[in-house]
């Protein structure tokens, strides 16, 4: 919910970066699930160029340090092509990036921390679809206020364990959306309520089978593929000089100082 909405607001700033990469079909004005990885590498991609075209401003004369957070974005806002860029990082990227590594790490106290700074952009019109808000106020108010038993199990069940491996948690509802895949998939003639009760009462031989069957054939392989991203070193540079050439090379040019 943090991505899709930060995405509303951001979709200008993206759709132009998607234009340098030539991916334009990457930006779609409403990403439907089935496209949400690839508009979340997208925006992985994005952030990154951004972060290292900042790091690179700092580094030229009369940059404002990194660490000024407050300055550095009010200087910003004398040039509004930087402005963007900023916060899009500042309000967004960051925020969706530090949400993204709470849930595999299962950092329920971060995950409600990030919940609170979510309210400022989730309560805008533009990217408030389906009541953020208020969904952010009530996953902080049940870790709040509900009584020890209730509450340890409803914080063990903020993030669920995608694997066996180390920070591979994944938010409580994509079980569900598993589940809903694995019955359109696997109910596809005559559909009842019948039919898929019967489905879900094997899924778990099924889906334990299939994991067991994948593991004996692919091995290691499989899991170390799995921890590695696909590299963006070629678009990161590109979207840099993007950057450079419609911002500025320097801070004093980015800044109109």
């Amino acid at each position: 919910h943090v991505m899709h909405a930060g995405w509303r607001l951001y979709l200008r700033f993206l759709r132009i970066c998607s234009e340098q990469l030539g991916v334009q079909a990457a930006v779609l004005d409403d990403p439907t699930v089935k496209a949400f990885n690839k508009s979340l590498y997208f925006v992985w991609r994005s952030t990154r160029a951004a972060s290292e075209y900042l790091v690179h401003l700092w580094r030229t004369p009369m940059a404002i340090d990194l660490d000024l957070s407050d300055e550095f974005i009010s200087a910003s806002e004398l040039n509004i092509d930087l402005a963007w860029l900023v916060h899009f990082l500042y309000d967004y990227a960051f925020l969706t990036l530090d949400f993204k590594q709470a849930v595999r790490a299962g950092d329920i106290k971060r995950l409600d921390l990030l919940w609170r700074e979510f309210f400022a952009s989730g309560r805008t019109s533009t990217a408030n679809k389906t009541h953020y808000v208020p969904m952010a106020i009530l996953r902080i108010f049940w870790s709040e206020v509900l009584v020890l038993p209730l509450n340890k199990l409803y914080r063990n069940m903020r993030s669920i364990p995608m694997s066996d491996r180390c920070g591979c948690m994944v938010g409580w509802d994509c079980i569900i959306e598993w589940l809903n895949g694995a019955i359109t998939q696997g109910v596809t003639h005559h559909v009842s309520e019948e039919r898929i009760a019967e489905f879900i009462s094997v899924f778990p031989l099924l889906e334990c089978s299939y994991q067991s069957l994948n593991e004996w054939v692919l091995g290691d392989a499989r899991a170390e593929a799995a921890a590695y991203m696909k590299d963006m070193d070629a678009d990161v540079a590109l979207l840099k000089d993007l950057f450079k050439k419609r911002i500025g090379n320097t801070w004093a040019s980015a800044t109109r100082a």
